[in-house]
């Protein structure tokens, strides 16, 4: 089951994000993931987008659901 971590734990996923830094970005999936199991899928999800370079897709899966 996909579940997305706290919003605390998004913070800088989400700077890195709207600078589009991808090696942070993919720092913090690898980060958020160590967090527990049922943030892998979330992490795989990040880390997919990050490879294909979509920032906004990533701001807009952070976003979603949360008050940032």
């Amino acid at each position: 089951m996909q579940q997305k971590p706290p919003q605390a734990e998004l913070i800088q996923l989400y700077q890195a994000a709207k600078i589009g830094d991808f090696d942070q970005i993919e720092a913090e999936a690898d980060r958020i993931e160590q967090l527990g199991t049922e943030y892998i899928y979330f992490g795989d999800r990040i880390r997919e987008l990050a490879q294909d370079f979509n920032d906004r897709a990533i701001l807009d899966l952070v976003k979603k659901d949360t008050i940032i």
